[in-house]
C-alpha cells in the first residue's frame, strides 16, 4: 500500500491542523509512498473528499482532525475496500481511543505507514445517517449541543457542561423497541453504542464490542440528582452497567420514541455532532462495513 490520501480538517485539535501537513510532508519525502493532502473546507466536505479518493483508488484514506472529521472521512468510504487511517487531533478521539491508535500524531501515522492491524469493523444508523462510535438522545443529545458552543473542549469542560445543564434536566418517558419486545422507561437518556465510549475514555457502554454485529443501548433512568456524582464516577471507572439506575439491551436495531414528544423533531448526537431528527429514531448495526487501519 503506497498510495496515500490524507484529509485535514485545519481547525481540529487548537489549530493543529494547520501545521499537521507539514510534518507529514517532511515524514514522507524520503519514504517510498506518493501521497496527496486535501483540505477540508466547511461542514461535510471530508465526505464528499473520501468519496474522491476511493473513486481515485488511494490505497488508505487518513482522516486528520477530531470525532467530526473521522466521521465524515468514514462515511465516505463506508462499504468499501479502502481502509480508513486516523491521525487523531481532536478532543475526544472516541474512534481512536477504542481501536488503540496512538493518540501521538507521529506515533499514528507510523501506525498507518506500516498497516500491520486492518480490521473491518461494524457501523451504525441513526434515521439512515452514519456514526460510528455513539449516538443518543436526551441529556447526552442536549450536553452535545452545550459542549459544541463552549470556546474550549476537553473532560473538564464536558464535566462542566454536564453538571452544569444537569441541574435543570428533566427525564422523559421513552419506548424502546427491538426483536425482544417493547421496553417503556423514563431517563434522562438513551445511548446507543457501537463502540464503548464518548471519547476522552469516557465509557458510556464497557461492555461495547465494534466487532460483534450488535447495538448496546444504555438508558439512564431517572434517579434523585445528589446521586449525580456517583453515576458519573461510574462512567469514568467503566462501571455504569453495572447501576441499578441503568437499562442495558443488546440488539442488531432499535426503533426508539419519545412518548411525550412523538412525531416532532428532536436533538440526538451523532459521534458527539448536535443534529435534530424526527421521531421515531431508529438505529441500525452494520456489520463489518469499514476497513480500519488499527493500533493492535
Amino acid at each position: 500500500m503506497n498510495k496515500l490520501l490524507f484529509i485535514i480538517n485545519p481547525i481540529s485539535g487548537a489549530a493543529k491542523g494547520k501545521t499537521i501537513g507539514k510534518y507529514i510532508e517532511e515524514q514522507l519525502q524520503q519514504m517510498p509512498y506518493t501521497y496527496t493532502i486535501w483540505l477540508t473546507e466547511h461542514e461535510g466536505h471530508g465526505v464528499t473528499l473520501a468519496q474522491q479518493g476511493v473513486a481515485q483508488q488511494y490505497d488508505i484514506i487518513v482522516a486528520v482532525g477530531g470525532d467530526g472529521t473521522v466521521n465524515e472521512v468514514a462515511q465516505g468510504i463506508l462499504n468499501s475496500n479502502v481502509p480508513l487511517g486516523i491521525i487523531p487531533l481532536g478532543s475526544g478521539n472516541g474512534l481512536a481511543r477504542h481501536l488503540k491508535i496512538p493518540l501521538n500524531a507521529k506515533d499514528a501515522l507510523s501506525t498507518i505507514l506500516s498497516a500491520r492491524s486492518i480490521i473491518a469493523i461494524d457501523t451504525a444508523t441513526l434515521n439512515g445517517k452514519p456514526f460510528f462510535c455513539t449516538a443518543g438522545v436526551g441529556f447526552d443529545a442536549e450536553i452535545s449541543y452545550q459542549f459544541a458552543s463552549m470556546p474550549g473542549r476537553g473532560i473538564l469542560n464536558y464535566i462542566k457542561a454536564t453538571l452544569s445543564y444537569f441541574i435543570d434536566a428533566t427525564p422523559q418517558t421513552y419506548s424502546i423497541e427491538s426483536t425482544n419486545g417493547t421496553t417503556s422507561l423514563n431517563a434522562y437518556m438513551v445511548t446507543i453504542a457501537n463502540a464503548a465510549q464518548f471519547g476522552n475514555d469516557v465509557y458510556i457502554a464497557p461492555q461495547a464490542d465494534i466487532r460483534d454485529g450488535l447495538l448496546d443501548l444504555i438508558a439512564i433512568r431517572t434517579f434523585s440528582k445528589w446521586k449525580v456524582i456517583s453515576i458519573f464516577t461510574k462512567i469514568l471507572l467503566r462501571r455504569i452497567n453495572h447501576s441499578k439506575h441503568v437499562c442495558c439491551l443488546q440488539e442488531s436495531s432499535f426503533t426508539i420514541n419519545n412518548l411525550e414528544q412523538q412525531g416532532s423533531s428532536i436533538r440526538v448526537h451523532r459521534d458527539g455532532e448536535p443534529e435534530t431528527t424526527t421521531l421515531p429514531i431508529q438505529v441500525e448495526i452494520l456489520p463489518a462495513s469499514l476497513q480500519v487501519v488499527t493500533g493492535r
